[in-house]
């Protein structure tokens, strides 16, 4: 999730600064008395919490880095100690702003590091480092990517001194929390980064086993299980198998009245594997993803888990754009509901990537949208993923930009408003920032895909030589047709084949009577997909167009034509 906040300074008064060197001594002084003394320490907070702000981070770590290393060595100990104290309660501390609690609670416990030493007190170290690396997983200041190399750099840190051997309990932990932040990582190869994830979960599964540490346990399967669920390496099939298999075994042993939390994570995790499941029962599966979903929200409320809530309305926006069951109409209109349920909480200033991947999926459903009129659609869809762009740049997110240019290609194609010439060429110019990132050795098949938008804009285009484009509009469905078979994709294949009859009906160059024949072969090609029982307005349009590629024909008897021309039409008439 995106998250951004600058970094913010002020400026006070001496007098201001020493209120609060004395609100430090008094927490100081509570927290010395041990770690059970929280309550006491919260009564503080709860009376100063107008003082917990950037100036009081600055004022812990001046007043740390001028004291510690003066004091003696128990002296020292003993008030590094209690920094690390105060350093959890803040973290755990529910009042006032969650963000700046973290940041006193980074620089409590980094002003530490020059007392605990690697050499002089090696477990302490250990365990300052991997509250860091949580410290750092969970910071909302800074850049996400850059907060993301820290937790990794200080969980790696603590590895140093938690080995399997000595501390296995601590180890699975941290191997735990390594593979949760290498899968939302940011830097380097996305595969990559997922099946670190992986080996760092399996490795955590070693010592947290289902009969010792079974909350542990399951907390790791369901994060094992969203790894798979995104893992870019094997047959994603297997992958998605996977995932689901991990979430039913953790399920069968997770009880929603005894881990309720646990329970609906995996029936959300369940749901997004389901979502993405690759086989013949899609219409069942996105079912099943929407009934997990709404089970997660019998825990993820809004009012107690915004953020889980949000991503779940997200989630739901996306089954019900890919519903098949129920009414197309409406399951559009729930979608556009759930998405901008999510966007009251996915801002463009918090969650800058989840922001942008809601508009881009709401403007896909308003170019899909039945409801409403159908150029404000269009318009509304533009305007989406327009806004989409200000985050998914092509230099930060390449592929998610590329996919946007497809996009808006295929909606400028059917763009109402505007002057259709320049609707036509802006799919053009679309299209071929699309190719930039999306080769045939990227994704085969949206490489194809493009190809096939290509060929629909030099059809229809209106600019350049009408000759030309007709050719050009020929060599992109022939290309399309490499990657989009019979076998493989038989719907787009099926459009493909008549498309290209339509082309050669109308084509100039060539030998007419050759051109009129691969036409009528073309459309009859697409009939062996597009039947009347399953696609009738479809199959009308393309009896249609066999009646117009009959009437043009010129082999063969006239009048046989003319017959032939004339039984199509009658068929086209019958939907």
């Amino acid at each position: 999730m995106g998250k951004g906040f600058g970094l913010k300074t002020q400026t006070i008064s001496i007098k201001e600064r020493k209120i609060y060197r004395h609100f430090l001594d008094k927490l100081l002084q509570v927290t010395e008395q041990g770690l059970e003394k929280g309550q006491l320490v919260y009564s503080v907070l709860e009376t100063n919490r107008e003082k917990l702000n950037d100036v009081f981070a600055e004022v812990l770590r001046d007043w740390a880095a001028s004291s510690l290393p003066n004091l003696t060595t128990s002296n020292a100990q003993k008030k590094a100690k209690a920094i690390c104290i105060l350093s959890y309660w803040l973290r755990e501390f529910s009042q006032g702003d969650k963000n700046i609690n973290l940041e006193i609670a980074i620089a409590g416990y980094q002003s530490t590091l020059q007392i605990y030493t690697y050499t002089n007190y090696p477990q302490e170290w250990g365990n300052i480092h991997y509250n860091l690396g949580l410290f750092y997983r969970e910071r909302y200041r800074g850049i996400l990517a850059d907060n993301l190399e820290q937790a990794i750099k200080y969980f790696k840190n603590s590895l140093k001194i938690f080995n399997y051997e000595t501390f296995p309990e601590q180890w699975a932990r941290v191997n735990h929390n390594l593979g949760a932040t290498y899968c939302q990582r940011i830097y380097n190869d996305k595969s990559e980064n997922v099946e670190n994830a992986i080996t760092y979960f399996e490795n955590a599964l070693l010592v947290s086993t289902k009969q010792a540490y079974p909350d542990k346990w399951l907390t790791i399967k369901n994060d094992m299980a969203s790894a798979y669920t995104s893992r870019l390496q094997g047959e994603e099939k297997q992958n998605i198998e996977k995932a689901i298999s991990l979430c039913q075994e953790a399920l069968q042993a997770c009880h929603l009245n005894y881990f309720p939390e646990t329970w609906a994570a995996l029936q959300n995790n369940l749901g997004a594997a389901y979502l993405k499941h690759i086989n013949s029962q899609k219409e069942k599966n996105i079912e099943s993803a929407i009934s997990c979903f709404e089970k997660a929200l019998q825990v993820y409320n809004q009012e107690d888990f915004l953020e889980y809530w949000a991503g779940i309305q997200k989630s739901l926006g996306e089954a019900y754009k890919k519903r098949i069951l129920g009414n197309r109409s409406e399951n559009l209109e729930a979608a556009i509901s759930f998405f901008e349920k999510a966007l009251q909480v996915y801002t463009q200033e918090i969650f800058s990537e989840d922001w942008a991947a809601i508009q881009k999926s709401l403007g896909f459903v308003y170019y899909s949208r039945e409801f409403g009129n159908r150029s404000e659609n269009l318009e509304k869809a533009i305007s989406l993923l327009d806004q989409a762009l200000q985050v998914h740049t092509q230099r930060s997110f390449p592929k998610e930009w590329g996919l946007v240019q497809i996009f808006l290609g295929e909606i400028f194609l059917s763009r109402i408003r505007g002057e259709k010439a320049e609707n036509l060429e802006q799919v053009l110019t679309c299209c071929q920032n699309a190719l930039q990132i999306y080769t045939p050795e990227v994704s085969c098949d949206l490489w194809a895909a493009i190809q096939n938008c290509l060929g629909k804009a030099y059809f229809h285009r209106i600019r350049g030589d009408h000759r030309d484009n007709l050719e050009k509009s020929i060599i992109f469905f022939e290309r399309a047709l490499q990657i989009f078979t019979r076998e493989a994709a038989p719907e787009i294949w099926a459009e493909t084949q008549n498309n290209l009859g339509n082309v050669y009906c109308k084509r100039i160059r060539g030998k007419a009577s050759e051109n009129q024949k691969q036409s009528i072969l073309c459309l009859e090609n697409s009939l062996q997909v597009y039947n009347r029982e399953t696609y009738p307005e479809t199959w009308a349009t393309i009896q249609g167009n066999l009646g117009v590629a009959y009437q043009k024909l010129i082999e063969g008897k006239r009048s046989d034509n003319i017959e032939r021309a004339i039984v199509y039409h009658q068929k086209a008439l019958l939907i």
